[in-house]
């Protein structure tokens, strides 16, 4: 099993080192930053929910 962790980078509430910390503890995690997203990132860049969609098809 791997972990798919997205994370906006202009997150006002919680630092993109945590996306790092997630994938560290993680097994096989990827970490994706999203350069022009906030705390909700599906919200901010409609690539979100096809990122998701590509990485359960693999």
């Amino acid at each position: 099993m791997s972990a798919l962790v997205l994370w906006g980078e202009q997150d006002p509430w919680l630092a993109p080192a945590f996306a790092d910390a997630y994938g560290q503890r993680l097994p096989r995690a990827t970490v994706q930053r999203i350069e022009a997203a906030g705390h909700w990132p599906w919200l901010d860049d409609a690539t979100v929910a096809d990122r998701i969609v590509e990485f359960v098809l693999g």
